[in-house]
């Protein structure tokens, strides 16, 4: 395969003996910093839906206030 590609066998003989001894915590890596990600974009959402039910309110109690009920 190190021919194929025309890498030195010992190069891809040592990368292949990293990637087996810590191959799985690149990945961990990966997935914690997507998991970040991910839970800073929910909480920036939420945030998001929080101000616009308060904004809904101030406009019902607007509406309430300022709007006759008959509709006139």
């Amino acid at each position: 395969m190190a021919r194929k590609y025309g890498i030195n066998p010992n190069q891809l003989s040592s990368w292949r003996k990293q990637f087996l001894e810590r191959g799985q915590v690149v990945f961990q890596k990966e997935k914690a910093s997507r998991e970040k990600q991910l839970e800073r974009r929910i909480e920036s959402l939420e945030n998001l839906i929080g101000k616009k039910e308060v904004e809904i309110n101030l406009l019902k109690k607007y509406l309430d206030f300022y709007v006759p009920r008959d509709g006139i």
